[in-house]
């Protein structure tokens, strides 16, 4: 490599103290996320500046906005975890036309979380209604080559911290699973939590 490249995407160890030497490429990726070179960008961050937001970004090979599926200006990697988001939205409209705004329900759709030593976790959907906060997650497409064990691990953090997590197989014969899903959900929490 030529030292005397102006490019500011060329990163050099150069750059970084003795203790950088020797390092495998996660040893690299994580120094850079620390402390990136002067005016280098992350590739990410022109997806969030067109579409706004992170939800969706918790690993960079399976970025959500590249996926194709927006609703309502979230982008989603599956047409099941769509179908949560409109169930989601459809029941708070009916809560807000029954019984008044004020009893409606926050949803973050696809939000990222980091964790211990940047490790980022990412839930489907992250719910909160009078302060009580669960996430749901749709074992749909994206979810079919991993182990319940990875699962688990993946979402120790979020357990952890007391975010209960409820997981749905949809059932694609039935148009309103995702619908008939929330409304169980929100029975579970009624009954454990006293309110909705």
């Amino acid at each position: 490599m030529n030292n005397n490249k102006t490019d500011e995407n060329i990163i050099k160890i150069s750059n970084y103290d003795d203790d950088t030497k020797n390092i495998n490429e996660e040893g690299l990726k994580n120094i850079i996320q620390s402390h990136p070179p002067k005016n280098m960008e992350h590739p990410l961050i022109g997806i969030m500046k067109e579409f706004g937001g992170c939800n969706g970004m918790a690993h960079t090979s399976n970025v959500a906005h590249n996926c194709d599926l927006i609703w309502n200006n979230f982008p989603h990697r599956t047409d099941q975890e769509v179908a949560v988001h409109k169930a989601l939205y459809k029941m708070n409209q009916r809560i807000a036309k029954e019984k008044g705004p004020e009893f409606t329900f926050l949803y973050w759709p696809l939000p990222v979380a980091e964790c211990l030593n940047q490790q980022r976790v990412e839930l489907d959907f992250l719910v909160a209604i009078n302060g009580f906060f669960f996430g749901l997650e749709v074992d749909g497409d994206s979810h079919c080559n991993k182990s319940h064990f990875s699962e688990e691990e993946r979402l120790k953090f979020v357990k952890l911290n007391g975010i209960e997590v409820f997981r749905v197989k949809p059932n694609e014969q039935n148009p309103l699973w995702a619908e008939d899903w929330l409304i169980s959900v929100f029975k579970v929490i009624k009954r454990k939590r006293g309110f909705l």
